[in-house]
């Protein structure tokens, strides 16, 4: 709840002070970084990332928190930059991955471009 809400201080709370697991999982095997990236809270998202959140985790559809806020259309989190200003787009360029780069302009294609 706290994740999806967008309740930064209680995510870092349950964490920190209460070592809640940052991989706990749903029913559908979705992670606190699911709901966040799902509902469009960068800063939850980015505080579970910083906390060590795998941004990899697969629910039971095989979708990534990234996966998500893409269906989602949460820019925000699709946008966000690195401490360099790298997207995952830039970063999925540099790396070589076509087919991340080619999945993000599926999505839209100004993000990817910018």
């Amino acid at each position: 709840m706290a994740a999806q809400n967008g309740h930064v201080k209680v995510v870092n709370l349950l964490v920190q002070d209460h070592g809640a697991a940052l991989e706990a999982i749903t029913l559908d095997n979705q992670t606190a970084l699911h709901f966040a990236a799902k509902h469009g809270q960068l800063a939850v998202s980015q505080t579970l990332l910083a906390l060590g959140a795998n941004p990899n985790a697969r629910d039971d559809k095989g979708q990534t928190p990234l996966h998500l806020a893409a269906e989602q259309n949460n820019r925000g989190v699709l946008t966000a930059v690195d401490l360099n200003g790298f997207t995952c787009a830039h970063i999925a360029a540099m790396k070589g991955s076509l087919a991340v780069v080619k999945e993000l302009m599926m999505i839209d294609k100004a993000m990817v471009i910018q």
